[in-house]
This record gives C-alpha cells, structure tokens and sequence, in this order.
C-alpha cells in the first residue's frame, strides 16, 4: 500500500509541501514540533523507490503509514484505516493538534564538557525540539569529538544512518535547561563554530595543515597519516561543523598564517566550499 498511497500525497493533506533548490524532493514545516523554518521537513524518494518523510530538526521519520500514525496520534493499524478509508483531511482543511512545548531555546549548551558530566550514551540522546529522548545506538554508525585547544571535549558530532538509507549528522551538546536540569541533547551550539582539531593544531604548532571535508575524512587521516621523526603526525588535519553550508559560520582564525593544503570532496559544491575557506584565510587573513 505504500506505493498506491505515496507519502507525498498523504502528507500534503496535513502539511503544504513544495520542492525548493530545483531538486525533486518536497519540503515544509514540520508538524512534529513548533517549526519556524521550512528546511527541515522533507518527503523524498527511498532508494526502494519508496516514498518517505523526515525532519532533521526532530528526527521525526518514516514511511505513509508512520506519518499518519505519528500525526492523528495513533497506532499503525489505525493508521492504515485512516489512509484506506480516505478518512484524512482535505487539503488545507487539516486542524493541528496542540505541540508539546519547544524547549529548544530553554537548553543551553556548557563549552567544553564539564568534567564531572556523565559519558553521552547515545540511546538516551534528548532531543528539546519536541521534549522526547531518542535512541540514537541502533542507528549510529560513528560519533566523532570536538576538543578544544586544551583537549577538552566540547561536543559530539553522530553521524546516523537510517533503515531506508537516509543519513543525518546531529550535533550532541551536553547542556542545561529548565530548572537547572543538564542532559545530552541534540542541538547545535551558536555560530562562530569551532574546527575540529583544535587540540591538534595547539599540539604542533608549525606543521602543515590539511584541510579536509567531514569528520571521517578527517579520522581516516589521523589513522593513516605517516608519523613525524618528533612524534605524531607529519600532518595535522582539520575539518568543520555543519558541511558545506555552514563555512561563513565557522571561525577559521586558528589556520591564518599557517601552511595549509586544501582538500576538497570531487564534487562542485565541495570545490567551491574549500574555495570560499581558501578566500577566509588565505586573501581575507581574518578566518
């Protein structure tokens, strides 16, 4: 039934979604939690050629029958009543119900990691969006630390890889809300962004620096990289928070005034990203 009800279809009788960037897939707000932006929530083409939605911002996601469950608050044979019974709103008719509270704004994240913090357990990642914990474990398929330049932890960047082959890469930052109560959770600390090799930059001062894209480029340097006569790496690798979007929100300070080669994914966009850091640091001098 997934493929004679198409997800599109179904969720445009609760959500408007339209395609954005000239690509194919559908976007709006989301209707999981108090969205304000309509980047996050999106119905795409499964590599299955199964229609699906997700949000990046709540993690919400799914096939028809998940949607329509997770919308009218219901069980998944409900949902399949609801869907082949036609018992879904008209178009623009749909009537939200109330949103558990968006806490997102309530939780602060404390840079770097207090030590006396508990160890982040991935499956009991709290998401403030919509105040629900998430199990990230089942689905995790790495997590990389950011330290300062003094070695501390400050975040956790998880990369998740989905049952129907989605990817989304959240950042966990230990923070404090409401009452003073601290949790992992999955939000992203205010821009300017820090690298992610700052302790090793620190480190070796005058070695070169690669640039590359991506924690797990930057991991698999750190592992194969051949090793300096005076101990530790002949290079010192770097990377950034956020991909290619987030370059002019990063601070790039910590690379000015050193010997920097840069390394780019093959494709355009990763091209012009690694071209857009040369300008920061090399023509501009202000990283």
């Amino acid at each position: 039934m997934r493929e004679q009800y198409p997800c599109s279809q179904v969720v445009s009788r609760y959500v408007i979604i339209e395609k954005k960037r000239g690509g194919p897939q559908l976007w709006g707000l989301c209707p999981f939690h108090d969205d304000t932006k309509a980047t996050n929530f999106n119905v795409y083409m499964g590599k299955d050629g199964i229609e699906r939605f997700r949000c990046f911002a709540c993690h919400e996601g799914g096939d028809v029958i998940d949607f329509v469950a997770a919308i009218e608050r219901c069980t998944k044979p409900e949902a399949v009543e609801i869907i082949i019974g036609n018992s879904m709103p008209d178009v623009g008719e749909y009537k939200p119900k109330p949103l558990p509270p968006n806490q997102i704004s309530a939780w602060k994240p404390i840079i770097p990691v207090p030590d006396d913090a508990p160890p982040y357990k991935p499956e009991l990642t709290f998401n403030p969006n919509n105040g629900k914990l998430r199990n990230y474990k089942s689905i995790m398929e790495r997590m990389d630390p950011y330290r300062d330049s003094d070695g501390r932890l400050m975040f956790w960047v998880v990369k998740l890889r989905f049952h129907d082959g989605g990817k989304a890469c959240p950042q966990v930052t230990f923070c404090t809300g409401p009452k003073a109560e601290k949790k992992w959770c999955a939000k992203r600390m205010d821009a300017p962004y820090p690298l992610m090799g700052l302790d090793d930059l620190a480190k070796y001062p005058t070695r070169h620096v690669i640039v590359v894209e991506g924690e797990k480029c930057k991991a698999m340097h750190d592992e194969h990289c051949p090793k300096s006569p005076l101990g530790g790496p002949l290079f010192v690798a770097v990377t950034w928070l956020g991909g290619t979007d987030c370059v002019e929100k990063v601070d790039w300070s910590p690379l000015v005034e050193r010997k920097i080669t840069y390394y780019s994914d093959t494709d355009e966009v990763g091209r012009k990203a690694m071209k857009d850091i040369f300008n920061k640091i090399e023509k501009d001098g202000t990283g």
